[in-house]
């Protein structure tokens, strides 16, 4: 990431030196900054600040190979991929992945 031009942006430049920092930082004594680094690079991608779940098509919408969803909340980290021979990236889809998601967080959680 440090090549990309989404660093070229001043704000977003800071906010991955703060995620630099976090990282950098004891994380394991606090895993809600773990969490907190998650939304920092989700912001960097252009997310809302506060973004504790994504959802991607792999490699792109044109020809997905995949459909992979992440969440970091309430102190853990889950992520789920779906990888079929023919998948579309519909809707529908990417719905049954984010509720896959959800599922597999709350199990997490207990």
């Amino acid at each position: 990431m440090q090549g990309s031009e989404l660093l070229q942006d001043p704000a977003n430049r800071r906010k991955m030196d703060r995620a630099m920092k976090l990282l950098d930082s004891d994380i394991t004594a606090n895993q809600h900054r773990a969490c907190e680094v998650f939304s920092l690079m989700q912001e960097i991608q252009g997310k809302p600040a506060g973004t504790s779940r994504i959802v991607n098509l792999l490699p792109d919408g044109n020809d997905p190979r995949a459909i992979s969803g992440q969440r970091c909340d309430t102190d853990r980290y889950t992520s789920v991929v779906l990888i079929a021979p023919d998948l579309s990236g519909s809707r529908a889809e990417v719905r049954r992945l984010s509720g896959a998601l959800r599922a597999a967080h709350q199990r997490g959680i207990g």
